[in-house]
């Protein structure tokens, strides 16, 4: 192990140690089940590792249906949950997750070797944060790569929605799913197959892009194994890449026709098999199940409040001025992207942008309620961090850029802190509920802990995900600028 390896392992030590704590506070502080299908997708962890892969599931007992008392019903505490377990070995008959890629049920399943009942299912939950924090950490480790600046990391820590730690926080593949497109997509970014030096600039490509086509692997295959629709996101987030990455596609093709006729014949393989899996699911795409077109594009709001915060059964919605806040400072770090950056990048933002929209209207004029915002993960994060891109190679001087990374962080930490109350507040005294549940007395608290120490813990994690991030956020600073261009190399 060189230098460089040790200092990229310290570096995502450091971003591991930084996001765990957040998740954890999540994963202990939100009730049981209070995440969209949580307790099929535990109960099919559960049998997953039995064998069984289709319902009915063999489990600990776990009581499938105990969150239909406040599911849906924002106004409704979690006190009125009853999560006695059932006997050990009782079958579950939840088949709403039979068709979904294994990964998230393997990684939560282990939990459920070691422990059962209530235990189990918070061990499912932390289980799986521990994963995603570690798949995080190494999209750290490439953002803050040497010589490209904040913005990278900033990005990425701004395209990590509270939805994202949310999901992160429960049984849920949407987190692990967010993970794996930031790690595809930033490895991705900092890789680029070089063959022979720039055509334009005659400088010999960084010998750093090598080593991170693992990361580029790993993080397609991890995309590929933790959603049914990964395969359809995988190839529209490349194709939306290739403006960025500046491939020069026709030389390497002739200098390697053998391996780019077999390349090509995968990909079309790969390609018709998806196309083929997506006309069956939506065949029917001219029935009455389908939103008129003006009805579909009034439902772009709701798709983005998915993105950023609309927690439980999507039934917990962060406020309204948090929500504007969050559009805001997305929509700064986007908009400064297209304003600084250069062509290409542009030329990414836009597509990624169009196809946000298009994914949401299209989706919901075929299949109304289909789609719902966290299956776009892969595509929110191409879009920030393909900004990130695009900043790191701009020339914003180094006093505006730590001004401008420090005010979009402090105000994205603002928006984190209200969610994660929101939340707290939901099901402590409803929705709409007093903001005096946070110094308690509220009716429900947190297991283990009253609400106002799962709030205080909260902030804790906040301040020192927060200092940590810093740290490697200000060794970017002072650290040499470098574009990300195709053929520059640190300086």
């Amino acid at each position: 192990m060189d230098v460089s390896d040790n200092t990229r392992l310290r570096r995502w030590l450091l971003a591991v140690v930084a996001i765990l704590p957040v998740i954890v506070v999540w994963s202990l502080a939100n009730p049981l089940f209070a995440a969209p299908d949580e307790p099929s997708h535990m109960a099919r962890a559960q049998g997953l590792l039995r064998g069984e892969w289709s319902a009915p599931y063999t489990t600990d007992g776990l009581p499938t249906a105990a969150q239909n008392c406040f599911a849906t019903k924002p106004g409704v505490t979690a006190d009125c949950m009853d999560t006695t377990w059932g006997p050990a070995g009782s079958l579950a008959d939840v088949s709403g997750t039979d068709g979904y890629p294994p990964l998230l049920h393997l990684v939560a399943g282990t939990a459920s070797t070691v422990t059962s009942g209530e235990t189990g299912a918070y061990a499912m939950r932390l289980v799986v944060a521990l994963v995603m924090a570690l798949v995080w950490g190494w999209a750290a480790v490439v953002c803050t790569r040497p010589g490209v600046g904040p913005w990278p990391l900033a990005a990425l820590v701004v395209a990590t929605t509270p939805m994202v730690l949310f999901t992160a926080a429960t049984v849920n593949p949407s987190g692990l799913t967010a993970a794996f497109a930031a790690l595809y997509v930033s490895a991705l970014l900092a890789w680029r197959p070089a063959i022979a030096p720039d055509a334009d600039t005659g400088v010999p490509p960084d010998p750093e892009r090598s080593r991170w086509w693992p990361a580029v692997l790993v993080g397609a295959v991890g995309l590929l194994a933790t959603r049914r629709d990964g395969l359809l996101w995988l190839i529209v987030v490349s194709v939306a890449l290739l403006p960025v990455l500046d491939l020069h596609v026709p030389a390497r093709v002739r200098r390697h026709r053998v391996a780019a006729t077999a390349a090509a014949v995968v990909a079309g393989v790969v390609a018709v098999v998806g196309a083929v899996r997506l006309a069956v699911r939506f065949g029917n795409w001219q029935s009455p199940e389908g939103t008129p077109f003006m009805d579909a594009v009034r439902t772009i709001r709701r798709f983005f409040l998915d993105l950023i915060g609309n927690f439980g059964w999507l039934d917990t919605q962060i406020p309204p001025e948090t929500f504007a806040l969050a559009l805001i400072v997305v929509a700064f770090v986007v908009g400064l992207a297209l304003i600084t950056g250069d062509r290409r990048h542009a030329s990414s933002i836009v597509a990624l942008l169009a196809v946000l929209v298009v994914s949401m209207v299209g989706f919901e004029t075929l299949r109304n309620a289909y789609l719902q915002g966290r299956y776009l993960f892969p595509v929110w994060f191409a879009l920030v961090l393909v900004a990130g891109s695009a900043l790191a190679a701009g020339d914003l001087t180094r006093r505006a850029t730590a001004r401008a990374v420090g005010l979009t962080l402090g105000l994205w930490g603002v928006v984190h802190l209200v969610a994660f109350a929101q939340n707290l507040r939901r099901y402590t005294v409803g929705a709409d509920g007093p903001w005096t549940f946070l110094t308690g007395g509220g009716a429900w608290d947190p297991p283990a802990m009253p609400t106002p120490a799962a709030m205080a813990l909260y902030v804790v994690a906040l301040v020192w995900a927060g200092g940590l991030l810093g740290v490697l956020l200000v060794r970017r600073l002072r650290g040499p600028r470098a574009r990300l261009a195709a053929g520059d190399t640190p300086t």
